[in-house]
């Protein structure tokens, strides 16, 4: 959960190229926040209660060098994020596609999509690394 010490730790674990003990990182959103209100604003529903819950889950989250994420990254949309400014998401559902428009989230369920689909990379990443899977 965003702000829960529990993230920066399993994020490390889900990030293992970064050298934590090498600089400073932030946990910072994947959808950002201010993309995601864009979207949930003025919806009352089921699905905009669970991007509520959503957003600040683990499969939300990544870990970034805070300069980038202070200077660089904002509140760009993961469109601008990761087409136009070509940063690598991990564990990202959509990292081979041909369609860049599928990194516009531009509706709740859009969003519930990509989280449903990254979710399940890192739980596939996480039981091989436990020796978890059969």
């Amino acid at each position: 959960h965003y702000g829960d010490k529990k993230a920066f730790c399993l994020l490390s674990l889900l990030q293992p190229e970064i050298r934590i003990n090498s600089g400073v990182y932030d946990v910072d959103h994947v959808c950002s926040k201010d993309e995601l209100k864009a979207i949930s604003k003025y919806k009352r529903s089921d699905d905009k209660r669970d991007l509520d819950i959503k957003k600040n889950l683990i499969s939300n989250l990544q870990l970034l060098d805070y300069r980038q994420n202070r200077n660089d990254k904002n509140a760009d949309s993961l469109y601008t994020w990761v087409v136009e400014k070509k940063n690598i998401i991990p564990f990202d559902p959509y990292l081979n596609t041909s369609d860049p428009n599928q990194y516009h989230i531009d509706s709740i369920q859009a969003f519930l999509d990509y989280y449903d689909q990254r979710r399940t990379l890192i739980i596939e990443y996480l039981s091989g690394c436990f020796g978890l899977k059969e």
